[in-house]
């Protein structure tokens, strides 16, 4: 008892002290009325326009500048079109300078990627970078010309864009010519390049070839290769073989990987077919030897 009437006694103090804090403070009616109001108006903004009051004032500082800028519209049209005469200028000197550079360029590359042709038993295609000049109209992101390039896989033929003429083995070799070049330059070839068909129409040496081009593309990037030829297959860092069989009575594809003997086993079979003599093998671990060098 005698603590709870100390308790009392402590709270009825406490009372007292708030009644007298609450009786010195002036009231200001009109203040909270300005507050509650403006806090309401701000509810309203955050619900019309979304977002924070920080983005709302951007945007509302935004708005303001373009009013005193349209306020002026002369000035400002007048300060516009320097701007745009400065950019147009600072665009023609850019551009003029990659016109040359490209000029420079189109030459050495195209007979770059046809040397690589030769060696990926296309001896007799011709390759081109052709510069077309753009349409004077307005400033193009490509610059003063558009670059194409044309082809004719054989003596005779005229060269056309690429995209109308090569099939799809020649694609694949074409891609693979234009990459090797690309990537004899710094920071070239980093990039994941998928290659099919790439070894259509050629065996023996030229295939040896190939097999090097795309290991030399892998050590810069990720390649990936659809191939029958053993030659290429062997230089692969990684050997994945896609199969079909029957599941619940449906045909279904899958891919795996071949390790140790499985992958000699399949090099052996693409050497020799289904019936794989000893000579096959050894010539496979032969090829997968030296694909490691």
């Amino acid at each position: 008892m005698e603590e709870i009437e100390d308790v009392k006694r402590r709270v009825a103090d406490l009372a007292a002290a708030a009644r007298d804090a609450a009786g010195s403070m002036d009231g200001d009616l009109d203040l909270l009325t300005r507050i509650e109001s403006r806090l309401e108006k701000l509810s309203r903004l955050k619900r019309k326009y979304g977002g924070t009051l920080a983005e709302i004032r951007t945007l509302g500082e935004g708005l303001a500048a373009e009013r005193e800028e349209l306020s002026n519209l002369e000035d400002a049209l007048g300060r516009r079109q320097k701007e745009e005469e400065e950019a147009r200028s600072r665009y023609r000197e850019a551009a003029a300078a990659l016109s040359d550079r490209r000029r420079a360029a189109a030459g050495k590359f195209s007979a770059a990627v046809e040397k690589e042709l030769r060696a990926l038993a296309m001896e007799k295609a011709r390759f081109q970078a052709v510069l077309d000049p753009a349409p004077e109209e307005a400033p193009s992101p490509s610059g003063l010309e558009s670059v194409s390039f044309l082809f004719a896989p054989n003596p005779g033929e005229n060269a056309r864009p690429i995209e109308k003429i090569a099939s799809g083995g020649e694609l694949s070799r074409l891609q693979l010519a234009i990459q090797s070049v690309a990537a004899a330059r710094p920071g070239g070839g980093e990039r994941t390049l998928v290659f099919d068909e790439v070894d259509s129409g050629i065996g023996g040496r030229t295939a040896e070839v190939v097999g090097r081009k795309l290991k030399a593309l892998a050590a810069r990037g990720q390649v990936l290769c659809v191939t029958h030829v053993p030659q290429i297959a062997a230089v692969a860092d990684r050997h994945f073989r896609a199969e079909k069989g029957q599941a619940r009575g449906r045909t279904v594809a899958s891919v795996r990987l071949l390790e140790g003997q499985e992958r000699v086993a399949e090099i052996a079979r693409m050497l020799a077919g289904e019936k794989v003599p000893e000579t096959a093998v050894r010539h496979a671990r032969t090829l997968l030897e030296a694909g490691r060098g």
